[in-house]
């Protein structure tokens, strides 16, 4: 049985993560976002970056998520930032110079069900996927100027909503954790 590629899809596990805050359903959300770890975090790396960050395309394509989390797209824009200038493998040393691009697609628990099951052969949402588009053999043909495309990340509304609650997480937390998560891969 051959399966298409696709780089990740992680499930929480309490040996591997904690809440990094615990988060107030009765407090605002917007205004909460920016007080966040994560946040923070990924503010403090972005501005500190001397390697370009990548143009990222957002698809919110369930609205939902402006109600789950109404800073979803600023945070998604740190969070790629932020892996994006952590990461110090071959192939980011090797683009430094080098436009690149990655998708992010905020979805439903169906989008993202159909994509599990179409790419690993298993039913049901999970939280996060990868599917990478540059490799590092791949660049050698390509011009200079053009730019290079890291390749798309997907997300489960239903799915990260659930997590962020069952695992006592600011919703702004969760999610960045996933978008860095998913863009390492």
């Amino acid at each position: 049985m051959l399966m298409k590629q696709t780089w990740c899809a992680i499930l929480w596990s309490e040996a591997s993560s904690t809440p990094t805050a615990k988060w107030n359903p009765d407090g605002g959300r917007e205004s909460a976002i920016k007080q966040t770890t994560a946040w923070k975090m990924m503010t403090v790396l972005a501005t500190t970056a001397e390697r370009p960050e990548p143009a990222i395309d957002i698809d919110m394509a369930t609205p939902a998520w402006r109600e789950f989390l109404p800073g979803a797209e600023d945070l998604c824009r740190a969070a790629v930032a932020a892996a994006w200038i952590a990461a110090e493998t071959e192939l980011t040393l090797a683009l430094v110079d080098r436009r690149t691009e990655v998708s992010v697609r905020l979805a439903d628990d169906d989008d993202v069900a159909a994509l599990n099951f179409d790419y690993r052969e298993r039913q049901g949402p999970t939280n996060v996927l990868s599917f990478p588009a540059a490799l590092e053999n791949e660049l050698t043909g390509l011009p200079p100027e053009a730019p290079v495309l890291l390749g798309d990340i997907v997300l489960a509304l239903g799915v990260v909503e659930r997590e962020a609650v069952t695992q006592s997480k600011a919703p702004a937390d969760h999610f960045s954790h996933l978008v860095v998560h998913g863009m390492l891969h």
